[in-house]
């Protein structure tokens, strides 16, 4: 079922990040504890009718550059993050919505890796026509 094909997405997304914190933090994870752990997590939030997680590649990615180093930064950028939607309500609405896309361009920009470009050079030009085409869609 979907749930099953939702939860391998799941899986790979977090596998994919692993190597990139890994890398930009100088440390090694344990794939196969990670991968226990969001199973029975997803498992025990389904009980509760919460939605499933996995890490996430952009996310992940943001975090480290802002300066976490632990598991526990994760939680409190979560954390900090509902207390402003519950408790500062009122003043995130009043927020405009071209300062919320300004800032998520920001972060796009900040967190694409701009060296990647130079694997263009190596293309051909039909790889690059279906990669724009895929882009554009």
């Amino acid at each position: 079922p979907s749930s099953v094909a939702l939860a391998m997405v799941g899986l790979i997304e977090s596998l994919l990040t692993i190597p990139i914190v890994d890398k930009m933090t100088a440390s090694q994870s344990d794939s196969q504890r990670e991968v226990k752990a969001q199973g029975l997590a997803n498992i025990i939030t389904g009980f509760f009718g919460g939605q499933a997680g996995c890490a996430m590649i952009g996310q992940a990615v943001i975090n480290v550059k802002s300066g976490g180093r632990k598991r526990l930064s994760t939680l409190i950028s979560g954390i900090t993050l509902l207390l402003f939607i519950f408790v500062f309500k009122s003043v995130m609405v009043a927020i405009p919505t071209a300062a919320l896309i300004g800032i998520m361009m920001t972060v796009a920009v900040d967190t694409f890796d701009w060296e990647s470009l130079q694997l263009f050079r190596t293309f051909e030009i039909t790889e690059i026509v279906i990669l724009l085409v895929t882009v554009g869609v």
